[in-house]
């Protein structure tokens, strides 16, 4: 059946008041429901030492990137265990199975975690009703004895890479030693570059990684799963709050990015590298790429201030940690190379442009907050000749030179005025 009359079928046998009557019906057309639980409701929680739940929320405030003041400190980096599990290494974060039960990351407060997207089904989801979750009955590709969950959220965005997943690889070393010999699991698609694989490096310490597909399930006899970096997986399933759309659902553990930080600079020899003063960066987008805008205009005002255009994907990942460490200005358009902002030094300034979110995606502003950078921010104005479906997150756009120079300048003002504080 294709995926809308799986869809339907599935609302239908949701329907059936007696659960074993709707495994039966669910069964006759090749579909499986499972039920959303707790992993601290499975086995007993591990907690990673030395890792401390503050977690820091980002906004916009008249442009500039402000602290969250309402922030949860309700997550720790934690661990379970589930045996034997059925893995999912899906691009939306994937989850496990066991037995009826479906498990995914912990999520923030007790929220529902939305599983299903109808627009862009992966690991045969077909359909989701509160906690309930119905799948195309899933098989095993492959089967290995243990193995880590450390989430796999958009594996193939340089962003996720540097901010959801590596710093919870870099937090495993605080687990207990029982657990020594455990692989990683991650998708393949994460270790597709040398900038990626460099970077997974620098935080493995002795620990094996192991690859696998993103499609399909893995039978793991023992599974450790650990929560998340960020409260981006598991979405809440349900429309955003107001106060979500108002504020952003994104927040980032503070000190677990911190001391991922620290690894780095460590293992690349670049603790002691430092800001340079004047040393102005403009991120720069090659042609071709997403997103396309009046970049050749912006560089030009730019280089006025003394800004150099630098293309990350032309740099190792030393060479571009090494960058950011040196940078006391960055400015460029939205993109996954400001992950490695993580990587700038005390006092580093940003000026960023993107769309308005209203989303609840504050990926940014929670990033400069919880590495203490001062940011400005520069809304676009979408180019009006872009198709009504096409998705403004992928559409040309426009930028003001005029407010673009003169965002600029406030920027290096406020530079300028903390030397002289």
């Amino acid at each position: 059946m294709v995926l809308p009359v799986k869809s339907a079928v599935a609302a239908i046998i949701d329907r059936i008041p007696l659960e074993g009557a709707r495994r039966l019906a669910g069964r006759a057309f090749g579909l499986k429901v499972f039920y959303i639980t707790a992993t601290s409701h499975h086995s007993e929680t591990i907690e990673l030492p030395g890792i401390s739940d503050s977690l820091m929320s980002g906004k916009i405030v008249d442009q500039r990137v402000a602290v969250h003041e309402n922030v949860d400190r309700s997550q720790r980096l934690t661990a379970h265990t589930i045996q034997p599990a059925l893995l999912s290494l899906n691009r939306r974060g994937g989850f496990a199975l066991s037995g009826s039960h479906l498990y995914s990351r912990s999520p923030i407060g007790n929220h529902t975690p939305k599983i299903v997207f109808p627009q862009v089904p992966v690991a045969g989801e077909v359909y989701q009703a509160k906690n309930r979750v119905y799948l195309s009955v899933p098989r095993a590709d492959s089967s290995i004895p243990t193995g880590i969950y450390v989430g796999s959220l958009a594996p193939h965005n340089w962003f996720h890479w540097l901010i959801d997943t590596l710093p919870v690889v870099h937090g495993l070393s605080q687990l207990p030693a029982e657990f020594v010999d455990y692989p990683v699991l991650l998708p393949t698609k994460a270790l597709d570059t040398q900038p990626r694989r460099e970077a997974l490096d620098t935080v493995l310490q002795g620990r094996q990684a192991l690859t696998l597909s993103d499609e399909g399930f893995h039978r793991v006899g023992k599974l450790l799963m650990v929560s998340g970096m960020t409260t981006a997986f598991p979405r809440s399933l349900g429309p955003l709050s107001e106060s979500v759309r108002n504020n952003g659902r994104i927040y980032i553990n503070q000190s677990a990015l911190r001391s991922f930080r620290e690894r780095v600079l460590s293992q690349l020899g670049l603790s002691d590298a430092r800001q340079q003063a004047g040393f102005r960066i403009f991120l720069g987008r090659k042609e071709g790429s997403a997103r396309s805008y009046n970049q050749a205009e912006l560089i030009e005002v730019s280089s006025r201030y003394g800004f150099n255009v630098v293309y990350l994907e032309d740099l190792s990942f030393r060479e571009s940690v090494r960058l950011f460490t040196q940078a006391e200005t960055i400015i460029g358009p939205h993109g996954a190379g400001f992950a490695n902002s993580v990587f700038a030094g005390t006092g580093a300034r940003v000026l960023y442009w993107s769309w308005t979110d209203q989303r609840g995606d504050n990926w940014y502003e929670s990033l400069f907050a919880a590495t203490g950078t001062e940011a400005r921010f520069l809304p676009v104005v979408f180019d009006g000749t872009r198709s009504s479906g096409e998705d403004r997150r992928s559409a040309s756009y426009y930028i003001s030179p005029n407010k673009f120079r003169d965002q600029l300048e406030r920027l290096l003002l406020d530079a300028d005025q903390q030397k002289v504080r």
